[in-house]
């Protein structure tokens, strides 16, 4: 009969509510059961009688109906559906004799039959213990370990395949010597498992591929190739990823974004380079062309060309730019290109510019109809001033009125009209022109048309005046006024 037994999980024994555990052994005081819980782990824990148990139904020489009762689960140490926790109850006889004989005392049956009890209990219990041993529990009480070996007599027959685990080999034990040619594979090796310190050289001519990120925080430096550094592709970025509606509707382009998605430079057919920005294409560069601007030029300093500027669009001096240098190339300058009116000109630093014979047209107007009282002096109808004029310049002044009396038309009520220099200056011949009209608007004397030239030798300013008045009584009407000045040289 084994001296042990062992239960798996929840007790067997009838109305224990689980907690008994039967054993059926024989043996010399109850003292010699003991109780032990083993883990899943096969961590080991002894427990006490009384405390954590009761032996119940106790015979010496064993009974079918012993069995030891823990006092709750708590005192087990599992509950019941902890089910892979072991419950062991087995013999400890003492090694110490249960009977000492002396010398003439009488020997008895009852100790003969106690030794002898002692004697087979013990060795019941060691080959039990050596039993286990030769199955592997590694809870039996005899257990084989390195003091108990003689050093260097393990070899490798007895070594079970696969036997040696992985935390049982100490940390950089197994050498290069160790591992066979070509049976390190990629799964042995960890992600991040291969410094770039360890492989040298180089990689050789082997090409380097990944479907991840390069980083590189130095430089990339060609030492051997004469050719330098080659990227395939066609789209690279520069701290973003390229991209751009238009960009990628292009065919057969290398595109490389600077910072923005759909900002940097594009190559798009054999010889053309162009620079876009926010998916737009700004500059144009090509060896047929040159150089084509996509937008308008800005600039806050001087553009300098040792070659000609062709635009098809507009050329633009803004506030306070201006255009300088010799105009004597422009050619075609189509009138209506030209503001309407010009503005005045200063002259004064231009030179090898021929002096035009006209140099300035002005015209000024009052159609609006006017009417003075019977006086005896002028009242003015239209002024005109001409500034900038030249002292060796000619003045040819053109007027034109209409002038009328009121009723009754007699011969002695005329309306009189003059055109002057100034209040009442004459121009070339003493003229004024002086008209008069003693009868309606419709009549011939009516309308007047006048041409005077001004021949004096005035400069800066000049003025011509249209004045009317009336004889004696009634009114003197005038309307339709008009002055245009055109001043010449004379060649």
């Amino acid at each position: 009969m084994s001296s042990t037994i062992t239960h798996t999980g929840v007790g067997q024994v009838s109305n224990t509510n689980g907690l008994g555990y039967s054993f059926s052994f024989a043996t010399l005081n109850r003292e010699d059961i003991q109780v032990e819980v083993i883990d899943p782990s096969n961590v080991i824990s002894t427990k006490t009688v009384t405390t954590d148990y009761t032996i119940e139904n106790y015979l010496e020489a064993g009974s079918s109906n012993s069995h030891i009762k823990f006092v709750s689960s708590d005192a087990r140490g599992f509950t019941d559906s902890q089910t892979t926790y072991k419950v062991r109850i087995s013999r400890q006889t003492p090694s110490t004799p249960k009977v000492n004989f002396t010398a003439g005392s009488s020997i008895t049956a009852s100790d003969l039959n106690t030794q002898g009890k002692q004697a087979f209990h013990l060795s019941e219990e060691n080959r039990d213990s050596i039993n286990a041993l030769a199955l592997g529990d590694s809870s039996s009480a005899i257990q084989i370990d390195s003091s108990n070996i003689k050093d260097l007599t393990i070899k490798a027959i007895d070594i079970e395949e696969k036997a040696v685990e992985t935390d049982k080999i100490n940390d950089l034990a197994v050498t290069t010597g160790k591992i066979a040619d070509l049976a390190v594979t990629d799964a042995k090796i960890a992600s991040t498992g291969i410094a770039g310190t360890k492989i040298s050289p180089d990689f050789g001519s082997q090409t380097i591929r990944t479907t991840g990120s390069l980083d590189i925080p130095n430089r990339i430096q060609t030492t051997t190739n004469p050719s330098g550094t080659i990227f395939g592709g066609t789209d690279f970025g520069f701290n973003t990823t390229p991209g751009g509606t238009t960009i990628a509707s292009k065919d057969n382009i290398v595109f490389i974004a600077i910072g923005d998605s759909d900002t940097g430079i594009l190559q798009d057919t054999d010889g053309e380079l162009e620079i876009w920005s926010n998916d737009q294409e700004i500059a144009n560069f090509n060896a047929a062309n040159g150089i084509t601007l996509k937008k308008a030029i800005s600039s806050n300093s001087n553009i300098a060309t040792s070659g000609a500027i062709a635009a098809t669009g507009n050329i633009t001096a803004n506030s306070p730019g201006k255009f300088v240098g010799d105009g004597s190339s422009l050619t075609n300058i189509q009138g209506s290109a030209l503001p309407n009116p010009l503005p005045a000109i200063d002259g004064s630093a231009l030179t090898g510019i021929p002096v035009p014979l006209v140099k300035q047209i002005k015209e000024v107007t009052a159609t609006a109809q006017q009417e003075v009282q019977s006086s005896v002096a002028f009242n003015d109808a239209l002024t005109m001033t001409l500034n900038n004029t030249s002292s060796t310049s000619r003045v040819l002044v053109l007027s034109t009125f209409r002038i009328h009396t009121s009723t009754p038309y007699q011969s002695s009520r005329y309306a009189r009209a003059k055109t002057t220099i100034g209040e009442d200056g004459t121009f070339a011949g003493n003229k004024q022109g002086q008209a008069i009209n003693n009868s309606g608007s419709n009549s011939g004397s009516a309308n007047s048309f006048n041409i005077f030239l001004d021949e004096n030798s005035t400069s800066g300013t000049r003025e011509y005046r249209i004045r009317f008045k009336k004889d004696t009584t009634g009114s003197a009407f005038i309307a339709n006024c008009r002055l245009i000045a055109i001043e010449f040289e004379v060649s």
